[in-house]
């Protein structure tokens, strides 16, 4: 299985009782709760206010959602049986190092941290490091 961002959480929810052989999260979005706090504290978004309004809108264009809230904290990551190579960039903005970190650590995943790289992998560098991170781990995906 391959998933990026946002695509990676539902992945983890979605498909936890699957039998996946392997998979490859790029810049993966691990809590999303966490996530949607990180929104919430960027733009002075009390969680009164979220569920009193419903939605609120933020200047980047998501917009967060208290149903879809109260959701994600009741469904949280707790089970990752699968055997994971997780690339992200050190510079993303979006998902905190010390989550993907405490992910990696809590299921026994596999990290590679690039260098300048942001959340989206979109220039020839990152796209390289990309390609060579999949080729590599491909070659190593028995390593559990």
């Amino acid at each position: 299985m391959f998933a990026v961002s946002i695509g990676a959480y539902f992945s983890l929810l979605a498909c936890r009782d699957r039998n996946i052989s392997h998979a490859w999260f790029l810049s993966p979005v691990v809590d999303m709760e966490r996530l949607t706090r990180d929104m919430m504290n960027w733009f002075h978004i009390s969680e009164a206010r979220l569920e009193a309004e419903g939605a609120v809108s933020t200047p980047m264009g998501q917009t967060i959602y208290w149903d879809d809230y109260c959701y994600i904290r009741r469904h949280p990551v707790d089970c990752w049986p699968f055997p994971t190579d997780i690339l992200r960039g050190a510079e993303d903005a979006l998902v905190a190092e010390e989550t993907v970190a405490a992910f990696t650590e809590r299921f026994s995943c596999r990290l590679r941290t690039i260098e300048g790289a942001e959340h989206w992998f979109h220039t020839q560098p990152d796209l390289a490091a990309l390609s060579m991170w999949l080729r590599e781990s491909s070659v190593s995906s028995s390593w559990r």
